[in-house]
């Protein structure tokens, strides 16, 4: 977005997951978003998103039982062959 200097009005926008943006307040709003709170400066609207996005989880995953992390994926460099090591336990 080049077009988001200093001088330009931006809004606060978010959508159904509660995850918030920076939109310029002269373009048409994305679909499945919408405004929250007045127009303001770029600046501005950082320090309000700060304050109100106080869970990264998207809403779908803040239901959830079990927050946790994703366990991150074991990763080996396997044999020559090229393999990626599945089932080398």
């Amino acid at each position: 977005m080049s077009e988001v200097g200093a001088d330009v009005v931006c809004l606060v926008v978010v959508n159904d997951q509660r995850q918030y943006s920076v939109w310029p307040a002269q373009r048409k709003l994305p679909a499945g978003w919408r405004v929250v709170g007045e127009p303001a400066s770029r600046e501005s609207c950082l320090d309000r998103i700060e304050t109100l996005w106080s869970d990264e989880y998207p809403g779908a995953l803040r239901a959830a039982p079990d927050r946790t992390e994703p366990a991150k994926p074991r990763i080996s460099l396997g044999d020559k062959r090229g393999d990626a090591g599945i089932g080398d336990e």
